[in-house]
């Protein structure tokens, strides 16, 4: 898991969704490089956390996240708590502390 501490870890510059996706992207690829998961039998396994750049046909920037998140096998049996709460850590790895500065 990586623990994190929502007061003091996020950088308070982010201040949109679309900032804070980017920045969970980037940290989870980060703390996460080798980690990779077998979808289907018949595929390659895939990086759980990946953050890519790309140039879009518009001529514009995007940044691509994929995530491959483990989910609580008894998720549909809590209907206590938000199903993000149902989300596992992928590793037990420390945020960067270039993650934690604006």
């Amino acid at each position: 898991m990586t623990a994190l501490n929502i007061s003091t870890d996020i950088p308070n510059n982010i201040n949109t969704l679309e900032k804070l996706a980017a920045w969970v992207g980037l940290a989870l690829e980060r703390c996460n490089p080798s980690a990779k998961l077998l979808e289907s039998p018949d595929s390659e396994p895939q990086r759980v956390a990946q953050a890519v750049l790309i140039r879009a046909d518009d001529a514009t920037h995007r940044m691509i996240v994929r995530l491959s998140l483990p989910i609580n096998s008894g998720y549909a049996e809590n209907s206590t708590v938000k199903f993000w709460q149902n989300a596992m850590e992928i590793d037990t790895v420390a945020l960067p502390t270039a993650y934690k500065a604006n």
